[in-house]
């Protein structure tokens, strides 16, 4: 378990003055399987702003026991082009990854797969994306960035339309447009674009009917190395999860890689589950990917 309580001081050259202070408590378990001479190790954790948010320790554990057991007798599995199923933490994961991509300064240098997309559809109808710097009790809440302009809500993708880059005011600037208020910085670092409560809007999707919707799919539980190169937007990743057939989990996997084209699985997005779990800053649903390839055996 760790604890913090910050307080920030912003005064800028303008005579602006700006302070905040926040509390950050988080709380995680990883423990060690063991069956047959094979070892499974997993986590799980929990990390909010209060204290009465937090997932309690006998939760958090239990969940993270059950994880690294349900894993015991894990195997790849042949190369095949399947559904993909992202659990929430993995699809939070997942829109992390593009935020590299949605950085204005990158944009202005071609360094984004994203660059001439803007007002285009960028992934499934039933796809948005939020970034809420004013969620309440949201751990990067704040009512200024790392400028001092005031943050508000706006959605990045809405319905599949990418609608917005993300610029602190140098990126702004060297892009002839108007800051978004997203300087993120910390007291010795200089001021760059990112994201502050990040989230995707919750689906209509039971996640349990997810799970059943395909004849045979990959559950990922657990990512292994970076995914999403976020220049030619090709995505390949070293995974961990559950193989499923006919709704029920045959056996665990590992040693496998998923792999595609980033733009192809945010459009190839046909379930998207109302099951939208917030730890930490980004927020995500059930995801399903209609087709993927997974490279195992």
């Amino acid at each position: 378990m760790a604890t913090s309580v910050s307080e920030q001081v912003l005064l800028t050259s303008t005579g602006g003055q700006h302070d905040l202070t926040g509390t950050d408590i988080s709380l995680w378990c990883t423990p060690v399987a063991e069956a047959d001479g094979q070892l499974q190790t997993e986590f799980w954790y929990d990390a909010q702003t209060h204290l009465e948010d937090l997932d309690p320790v006998e939760h958090v554990g239990h969940t993270a026991g059950h994880r690294a057991a349900r894993m015991l007798g894990a195997r790849p599995v042949a190369t095949q082009v399947v559904p993909v199923i992202f659990e929430p933490q993995m699809a939070a994961g997942l829109l992390s990854g593009m935020l590299g991509a949605l950085n204005g300064d990158m944009v202005t240098k071609k360094a984004s797969f994203l660059r001439d997309k803007l007002g285009q559809r960028i992934a499934a109808a039933g796809l948005s994306v939020i970034d809420d710097p004013l969620l309440r009790r949201g751990s990067a809440s704040t009512h200024f960035d790392g400028e001092g302009l005031p943050t508000s809500r706006k959605r990045l993708v809405d319905r599949g339309h990418l609608k917005t880059f993300l610029y602190d005011t140098y990126a702004a600037r060297k892009a002839g447009v108007a800051p978004t208020a997203n300087a993120r910085r910390t007291f010795d670092s200089m001021p760059h674009a990112g994201a502050f409560n990040l989230s995707v809007e919750a689906g209509p999707d039971d996640p349990e009917e997810i799970l059943r919707s395909a004849p045979r799919a990959l559950v990922l539980t657990r990512g292994l190395g970076a995914g999403l190169n976020t220049v030619s937007g090709e995505y390949s990743r070293g995974a961990n999860g559950l193989w499923v057939e006919q709704g029920e989990v045959v056996h665990p996997v590992q040693e496998v890689t998923v792999a595609g084209d980033f733009l192809a699985m945010l459009a190839s997005i046909d379930r998207i589950g109302r099951d939208v779990v917030r730890r930490g800053s980004v927020a995500a649903p059930t995801l399903r990917v209609a087709e993927m390839t997974v490279s195992g055996r």
